[in-house]
């Protein structure tokens, strides 16, 4: 786990990110987050369309990032919250976000990223083609690597945040050995 110098941009742009993604599992009204300005955000992955708070809340946080990809759809899970209970079951200590570097200041903050965890639970979820895939946990590190580009308010909140990294990354990682 990179730990940056205390008050660096890198820190704060950490503990912003670390933030955002806690309102973002466990704030249900975006109105009541502090880390983004809720009517002005928009969210886009991987050059895909731009989503609001809201519908991003409709969908889920892992039906956004992840959509379909060959072993996960979206498509055929449509609760936020059964997405979400997916992934705490199949990764249970946690799947932590590192911010690994920091490269443009705010207003337009671009960083590279670190999500990672072990996969200690068993791995329910629909794929692609429609089966339901059930996993035994292999103990294993699951990571992905990707890129932000945030844009900022004056008061360091987030007003707009396009992602980029590869899904099946995730999703490869904790089917392989089964």
């Amino acid at each position: 786990m990179k730990i940056h110098p205390k008050g660096s941009l890198e820190d704060i742009i950490t503990n912003l990110i670390k933030n955002w993604e806690k309102e973002l599992s466990h704030k249900a009204n975006p109105n009541q987050w502090l880390t983004a300005i809720a009517d002005r955000f928009r969210m886009s992955v991987n050059g895909g369309p731009w989503a609001s708070l809201e519908e991003v809340g409709k969908i889920g946080a892992y039906n956004a990032f992840l959509g379909n990809c060959e072993y996960y759809s979206a498509a055929h899970i449509s609760d936020p919250l059964a997405s979400h209970q997916v992934f705490r079951e199949a990764l249970k200590s946690g799947f932590a976000l590192e911010v690994l570097e920091v490269y443009t200041p705010p207003p337009k903050v671009a960083f590279k990223f670190r999500h990672w965890g072990y996969m200690s639970g068993e791995l329910k979820c629909p794929m692609r083609n429609g089966e339901m895939m059930e996993l035994a946990p292999h103990n294993g590190k699951v990571e992905i690597y990707g890129m932000v580009v945030m844009k900022l308010s004056e008061k360091f909140q987030i007003l707009e945040m396009e992602f980029f990294f590869r899904p099946d990354t995730m999703m490869e990682q904790m089917v392989k050995g089964q």
